[in-house]
């Protein structure tokens, strides 16, 4: 399995954190020409394993406002919110969404 990352740092903790509970986790690569530039590889079963520890930790009730309260990830706090809102159009484009929200901001202190 091949596991991509846009952000070298995200793709570092990953590896870091849980390479002594994937054993087959490879440490991370780069190449600029790629369109995902950090990529490691993993086993399936490992990766399955990953995936339910990620799954378990999820502790969060919106993951834009976990986002927004991580400093490691607050960077990319506007291309979330800008997906979320392409998402939204797409939703609303197939007539099944009469709902009219806008994001709340909130001041959400800095961990």
């Amino acid at each position: 399995m091949l596991i991509r990352a846009r952000c070298e740092k995200d793709i570092d903790n990953l590896f870091n954190r849980y390479r002594d509970k994937c054993p087959s986790m490879r440490p991370p690569t780069s190449d600029d020409a790629r369109d995902y530039r950090y990529r490691l590889s993993i086993s399936q079963k490992d990766w399955v394993k990953l995936a339910g520890l990620l799954a378990g930790e999820v502790t969060y009730p919106n993951f834009k406002m976990a986002v927004q309260e991580r400093a490691d990830q607050a960077n990319k706090s506007a291309a979330y919110s800008e997906i979320w809102w392409t998402m939204r159009r797409v939703q609303m484009a197939e007539g099944k969404d009469d709902a009219r929200q806008t994001p709340v901001k909130r001041k959400t202190g800095r961990r």
